[in-house]
């Protein structure tokens, strides 16, 4: 049997998931969603940080690499791991992260004078 997540079913499992947290650990759980076009040369991470809660990653289509270090600044990856549909990964709280692109790409270094010019007002 072959399940296919649709963004209707996504929902309805992400709130249902977020329900019984919060029901068995009688504490508020709550649940972020994060989209990145297909196709898109970009990320919807914001770099290497760390969340203030555990995180649990479950990807619902496509492929996105997720990378996993320590708890101390500049400690060295622990996990270097492509997340398909279906797979999960948990990371707890304060973790050094990061998602995103399959693979590295070159970056250009960005320059701009500053201060900018700004137009005058007439």
């Amino acid at each position: 049997m072959t399940l296919t997540l649709t963004p209707t079913l996504t929902l309805t499992l992400i709130l249902t998931l977020t329900l019984t947290l919060t029901v068995t650990r009688r504490a508020f759980c709550d649940a972020d969603a994060y989209c990145t076009a297909a196709g898109v040369l970009s990320s919807a991470s914001l770099g290497w940080h760390v969340d203030d809660v555990d995180v649990l990653l479950v990807m619902c289509r496509g492929r996105k690499r997720f990378r996993v270090a320590g708890r101390g600044f500049g400690s060295p990856v622990v996990i270097d791991t492509v997340l398909e549909p279906g797979d999960a990964l948990y990371i707890p709280a304060l973790t050094f992260h990061t998602g995103g692109e399959l693979k590295e790409r070159p970056r250009a270094p960005f320059r701009a004078p500053w201060p900018w010019p700004l137009p005058r007002s007439p």
